[in-house]
């Protein structure tokens, strides 16, 4: 996201991963998912008080907000798949996902929108 040679998103303790034995690689893939979703929500609450110009802690809000919203589509799609759902629900929720999808992808163009002065 930026040209140092860390991001500092990777100086942020991630949560623990916890995994219980006899875990599927589907559980696997959830717990990364929650992780990833805790350590997002770590990033945004440690970035808040930065020296960092004001576009460009907005603009990083909204593209690690983006990536938050896909990785909570992904999760719900872990929780409970498509497939088993009646057809009807199935459409809706597939509708949602869709928007989810839609949602996050303009967030992160407008985030490099910001942060390139185009906004």
């Amino acid at each position: 996201m930026f040209d140092t040679p860390r991001d500092a998103a990777l100086d942020v303790p991630s949560p623990p991963l916890t995994i219980q034995a006899g875990a599927t690689q589907r559980d696997l893939a959830q717990a990364c998912l929650d992780n990833a979703l805790a350590l997002i929500e770590s990033v945004l609450n440690d970035r808040e008080g930065e020296n960092t110009p004001a576009g460009e802690r907005a603009a990083v809000r909204v593209c690690v907000t983006s990536a938050h919203v896909l990785l909570g589509a992904a999760r719900q799609l872990m929780a409970e798949p498509l497939h088993l759902l009646a057809p009807k629900e199935r459409g809706q929720r597939l509708k949602a996902l869709v928007e989810e999808a839609k949602t996050a992808g303009r967030a992160a163009y407008r985030a490099a929108l910001m942060l390139t002065g185009h906004e």
